[in-house]
């Protein structure tokens, strides 16, 4: 989680302290593949313009990733989620790309750990 924080992205982290090691393992690793099927769902609704559901996978992601502490990416999907709700299509393309970039780098991080930990 060291290597998260670091990012800048990183807010309050729960108590990982009352979790088991592998308990906080398999935390991340769940995290590692909703993450990426949730970025990918948005990525594949974004051009039929459901702004509905791009919201509400976006709202998923804005609390899984308050829960690793990937903070940065929580606020992008935050962003995007009020976008969506308001309407404004315009900003879309440019949230996902933002999007996609602190998934990356939440996902980078998170498997760094991952790996730190002989995952």
């Amino acid at each position: 989680m060291h290597r998260l924080r670091r990012e800048g992205s990183m807010g309050d982290l729960p108590d990982w302290h009352a979790l088991s090691a592998e308990q906080v393992r398999d935390i991340q690793m769940l995290y590692l593949t909703e993450a990426e099927n949730y970025i990918g769902a948005i990525n594949a609704l974004v051009p039929g313009s459901d702004l509905a559901a791009v919201a509400r996978a976006a709202h998923v992601l804005v609390s899984r990733s308050g829960n690793v502490g990937a903070m940065q990416m929580s606020a992008r999907a935050r962003r995007l989620e009020e976008a969506c709700k308001r309407g404004e299509r315009d900003k879309i393309p440019a949230l996902v790309e933002g999007l996609n970039i602190s998934a990356a780098a939440s996902a980078h991080a998170v498997g760094s750990a991952l790996r730190d930990a002989g995952v």
